[in-house]
This record gives C-alpha cells, sequence and structure tokens, in this order.
C-alpha cells in the first residue's frame, strides 16, 4: 500500500487479531479512517485505474450508454401503452 501513511504492526500486538495480521499482510499497519476522505479516494482510485485497460474499459463505456440508452427508450414507449 504504498503512497499511505503506515507505521509498525508492533504498536497494535495487544489487539486480538495482531497474530492473524501479520501473519497475512506483515509488520505494517495502515488506519484509513484516520485518512481524510478525499486523500484515500484518490489512492484507491489511482490504484484502481492502473489495473484498468484502457480500451476495454472505453468498449464497456459504450455498451453501457447504449443499454442506458435502450431502457429509456422502452421505458418512454412503456409509459405511453
Amino acid at each position: 500500500m504504498s503512497g499511505l501513511p503506515s507505521f509498525p504492526a508492533t504498536d497494535k500486538r495487544k489487539d486480538p487479531r495482531y497474530k492473524w495480521f501479520t501473519a497475512r499482510y506483515g509488520d505494517r499497519c495502515w488506519e484509513l479512517d484516520a485518512m481524510d476522505p478525499n486523500d484515500l479516494r484518490d489512492c484507491v482510485e489511482e490504484a484502481i485505474k492502473e489495473l484498468i485497460e484502457p480500451a476495454a474499459w472505453e468498449r464497456c463505456e459504450i455498451v453501457n450508454k447504449a443499454e442506458q440508452q435502450s431502457l429509456k427508450t422502452i421505458l418512454a414507449k412503456w409509459k405511453t401503452v
């Protein structure tokens, strides 16, 4: 979780989940609820965008817009019946 402020997991060693956490995630902790929500959103958005294939995303956007328009057309005709 680069870019996010972290601290040593040992700071939470009294927490009953300490062993479980360190076994799965290592020796660093992040308290996301202590972050500014806008900063957290920006970090999450950036991480997601790194995983998205732009061409595939654009195709999905085109399909979604066509489906929305189709539904609007169907609903408009349905209301007039």
